[in-house]
């Protein structure tokens, strides 16, 4: 019987193993007393570097997807307001068709950060990713879930080692996909 806590690599929570030496959260892993525990990355658990690698690749394009459809949205969004407050007297309809324009590509932006904001919290293997994203559509909460994000993210990437740049990690290359082949 093991007396300590104890990370589980089938559901990855810090758990207290039960009197049989399973994990009381999935039931799935039977905990080995003469194996020292290890501390699971909630984000990159990967049996081989080239499945890692990818990994990493899948978060590092989520997170820059997600930084730039926030800027993109708060750009057209900022634009759009400007054109308004400064707008001609009557407008016309050319004017009003483009600030239609601007409106729909700052919704689309909006759209698209929602659905990286899923992938982001997918990746770094948050609870219900579904609720982050509908979290991240709520005035005021979404900046603060946004942020949360990226901060986790970053901290990710940086306890991979992966060196940092001002738009996120540097990640030179996409990596061969996984073969299946053993190495």
């Amino acid at each position: 019987m093991i007396n300590e806590m104890r990370t589980c690599p089938a559901c990855r929570s810090r758990v207290l193993p039960t009197a049989d030496d399973t994990c009381p959260a999935c039931r799935k892993h039977k905990f080995d007393p003469n194996v020292p525990d290890i501390a699971v990355r909630p984000a990159v658990v990967a049996a081989s570097k080239s499945e890692r690698e990818e990994s990493l690749w899948r978060g590092a394009t989520a997170f820059w997807f997600l930084q730039w459809a926030v800027a993109a949205t708060l750009l057209l969004s900022v634009a759009n307001t400007f054109l308004y407050e400064w707008s001609p007297s009557g407008g016309g309809l050319t004017y009003s068709l483009f600030r239609l324009i601007l409106a729909l590509a700052a919704f689309l932006c909006a759209i698209g950060a929602l659905v990286a904001a899923f992938r982001v919290a997918t990746w770094l293997r948050w609870g219900a990713p579904v609720v982050w994203a509908i979290l991240a559509a709520v005035p005021y909460v979404g900046v603060v879930v946004l942020v949360a994000l990226s901060r986790a993210a970053l901290a990710e990437f940086r306890e991979q080692g992966i060196p940092m740049r001002l738009f996120g990690p540097r990640i030179p290359r996409r990596p061969e996909p996984a073969s299946g082949i053993a190495e």
